[in-house]
């Protein structure tokens, strides 16, 4: 009779334990999946004669109250740049080359993509360049995607799993393409852990270091724990090329939260975290430990019948002891070494093809010339590398940004979302933004060399 409690007793405590397991493991991943009808791509461009001539794009998640029409999402500063720049969608006077010079009116807009040709035009509430935050405002609501909810990131938080959620520009190539690529489904999630909070001592910006990939087109999605909840804003990628270390940073969502106070923006935080789960596995635990406690009990009493009362415990046998290991072996790294003086702080990181993983500083003055000609490139391509030529274009330090040229290259010079530069024509271009000579075989992204 005994013999069958203590069974019925462990296969309920396993019985426990593997539904403890399954809804854990349905409330992580779920909530990662879930978490693509959270976002979408947010485009700056031109229109002019019915023309729609792109900037390039990011990623925006939407805020708002749970199960109502959406109309306010979050993104970075830096994906709607052209767009302020540019008059925030004042009418403005453009010159059409060709035999006879035409000006035409052209206006920036912001176009928020749920697919390939559905989109709903945007405006910018605010926007921080410090925080590099911004927040959108539809000019229409929409049931397309749904609001997220907010957790405020704490220490304790530290080596948790999170997710980053985006459109990253690097998952579209010509060799590798989706049909549409601005749908839900095209939504690419990544997987980490928060690595550390930190403060920007050069900006007092709060920030959460992941080793979750972020790559240009994933600026301004969410970076979210394994309820689904928002912890911070994705922004940019330091890369290491002496280790081939990424190291992945986003804003922390305690700076945007004043931004919807002040502009009376609706949005929810959310619980503790995952409380359901932690009631419930908390639940389960005592219950496991009572039913192990209770089969114990009954197999001791069993032993104690068959067992003489007095046990001699043979000399041999050692004694445990506690562990007293110091913990000595700790590594401490390094510190940084100190900039060099002319040094931009921004690198030419190789993406794909003959330069992938080398990374090239850009200077305070001169330009980084690329091509196969050794004797007047700075970044040299192997000679019979297809699609470069001699010299093929120059990237440059100007007024506190980075500068790409095409030098007049046969198979140009394209930046995101594939627009092909004019010979001799300059753009600036920011971190996270790739380029490539010829073809996608050939890109790079500009990045930064970020302190603290």
């Amino acid at each position: 009779m005994k013999q069958r409690a203590i069974a019925v007793f462990l296969t309920v405590a396993c019985l426990l334990t593997c539904l403890v397991g399954s809804v854990w493991a349905d409330g992580t991943s779920t909530a990662a999946s879930d978490s693509r009808h959270n976002v979408a791509v947010v485009a700056t461009g031109a229109e002019y004669l019915d023309i729609w001539e792109e900037f390039g794009w990011g990623t925006g998640f939407f805020v708002g109250e749970s199960g109502e029409p959406v109309q306010y999402l979050i993104t970075n500063h830096h994906v709607v740049e052209y767009y302020l720049e540019l008059g925030a969608g004042e009418p403005f006077d453009i010159v059409l080359e060709g035999e006879q010079p035409t000006v035409v009116s052209a206006h920036t807009a912001i176009r928020v993509y749920f697919g390939q040709d559905d989109y709903i035009e945007a405006s910018v509430v605010e926007s921080d360049s410090i925080a590099d935050l911004a927040v959108l405002k539809l000019v229409t609501s929409t049931d397309k995607r749904a609001a997220v909810k907010f957790r405020s990131p704490t220490e304790d938080m530290v080596g948790d799993t999170v997710y980053t959620v985006g459109y990253p520009s690097i998952a579209e190539t010509e060799y590798v393409s989706s049909i549409s690529a601005r749908s839900e489904t095209d939504v690419t999630i990544s997987k980490g852990v928060i690595s550390r909070l930190l403060t920007s001592s050069g900006t007092g910006v709060s920030q959460i270091q992941t080793d979750a990939n972020i790559f240009g087109g994933n600026s301004g999605g969410p970076l979210i724990d394994e309820s689904g909840a928002v912890l911070g804003v994705n922004t940019h990628t330091v890369f290491n090329s002496s280790n081939n270390e990424r190291v992945h940073y986003a804003i922390n969502i305690d700076e945007l939260l004043p931004m919807l106070k002040s502009n009376g923006v609706p949005y929810e935080m959310a619980g503790g975290r995952n409380l359901l789960i932690v009631w419930i596995a908390s639940g389960a635990v005592v219950v496991i430990g009572i039913v192990i406690a209770v089969a114990v009990l009954l197999v001791k009493r069993k032993g104690a019948a068959q067992t003489p009362a007095q046990v001699v415990v043979p000399a041999s046998v050692p004694v445990e002891q506690k562990s007293t290991v110091a913990p000595s072996d700790r590594t401490i790294a390094p510190p940084p070494p100190a900039p060099v003086s002319s040094d931009s702080g921004f690198r030419i990181q190789g993406v794909a093809g003959a330069l992938e993983g080398k990374r090239f500083r850009i200077d305070k003055t001169g330009q980084v010339v690329l091509g196969r000609d050794p004797q007047r490139c700075g970044v040299v391509f192997p000679a019979d590398t297809p699609g470069v030529s001699g010299r093929h274009c120059a990237v440059w330090f100007e007024d506190g940004g980075v500068f790409l040229k095409d030098l007049g290259s046969t198979h140009g010079t394209f930046v995101t979302p594939g627009s092909r530069l004019a010979s001799e024509q300059a753009i600036r271009i920011r971190p996270g933004e790739v380029f490539w000579l010829g073809s996608q075989a050939q890109s790079f992204v500009i990045a930064e060399r970020r302190q603290g």
